[in-house]
């Protein structure tokens, strides 16, 4: 289940990673705690659907 949001963070998180790999940031203003962050945040949404997944095999059941 990606929606756009998370699609978004998912991008931003993709071009911070890039950022660090390179001399010449794209993105002034963010960080590696922004990057950090970015990907908590996207484990957290995948760990929720997860538990979603498994509620629902529990009441189909």
């Amino acid at each position: 289940m990606l929606d756009a949001e998370l699609q978004n963070i998912e991008k931003a998180s993709v071009w911070l990673g890039n950022d660090e790999t390179h001399y010449y940031k794209k993105n002034d203003g963010y960080d590696l705690n922004d990057l950090k962050e970015f990907i908590d945040c996207l484990v957290a949404d995948i760990e929720r659907e997860c538990v979603r997944q498994k509620a629902k095999k529990l009441v189909n059941k």
